[in-house]
């Protein structure tokens, strides 16, 4: 598996358009077909959709100097992006703009890194200089995610007052861009335009990490007593029947 998944991350990008293709060719299964495939692509980040993915661990990278000042903990910033269009489509998209059944551009949902708990309440301009700059064409280059998958100990979003604390795709599709037909896709960024003091990615090595469930290691844990008690069992049984020598005369 690791074998599998380091050979993944370590292909070149794919583009927007080949993703549109294993979508249609892979159907219900490109998501699998996806999921930890380079991909690169440019935009305008939609700063004033930008919310928070709380509590998350910090990076390893991330210095522990930072760590003391800001808190291990803190949250995801995750940043919808309206992808950038060919100049050779530019002047029909302005027509179509024109209208009032002008369509949106394509949302690509960005995982722009990990912030401290300290910066959460710091106003958006100050995390790096893409938040100061908001009409800035902004190249990534990222990794495809799938999301999170929510475990019984996981508390339950809040679309309604902004307050995330699993990457639910479908949820965050239908709050910042409810006219899409599909779910968006989750991009971790691993390369952006801009190198951040203050947001951290993580480093292409863990995601080569395979994260288990609680529920997992209570599996386990049952399954090697049951063993246990199998094998307790069937000793006991055959110690049982084992003629005894007890009483009986040496000639």
């Amino acid at each position: 598996l690791i074998s599998e998944r380091r050979s993944l991350i370590s292909m070149e990008p794919i583009s927007l358009d080949q993703v549109d293709q294993i979508e249609r060719e892979r159907g219900v299964e490109s998501s699998e077909a996806l999921e930890y495939r380079r991909v690169s692509f440019a935009g305008h980040l939609l700063h004033n959709e930008t919310l928070l993915v709380h509590p998350r661990s910090a990076p390893k990278q991330v210095p522990t100097r930072i760590q003391q000042w800001g808190g291990s903990t803190g949250a995801y910033v995750v940043t919808p992006l309206a992808v950038e269009i060919e100049e050779r489509n530019r002047s029909q998209i302005s027509e179509a703009r024109s209208s009032e059944a002008a369509k949106p551009d394509r949302i690509i949902l960005v995982n722009r890194g990990w912030i401290p708990h300290r910066m959460q309440t710091a106003p958006k301009s100050g995390w790096d200089e893409l938040s100061a700059k908001s009409d800035r064409l902004v190249a990534v280059e990222g990794i495809i995610r799938t999301g999170d998958k929510r475990n019984r100990h996981t508390p339950p979003n809040h679309p309604e007052k902004n307050q995330w604390h699993w990457i639910d795709v479908d949820a965050i599709t239908a709050a910042v861009a409810p006219q899409s037909k599909k779910p968006l896709l989750l991009v971790d960024a691993i390369e952006l335009d801009s190198e951040s003091p203050s947001i951290h990615r993580k480093l292409l090595d863990e995601y080569l990490t395979f994260y288990t469930k609680p529920e997992t290691h209570i599996e386990y844990m049952v399954t090697w007593f049951v063993l246990c008690a199998v094998l307790c069992a069937w000793a006991f049984n055959v110690l049982r029947k084992q003629p005894s020598t007890k009483g009986v005369r040496r000639r």
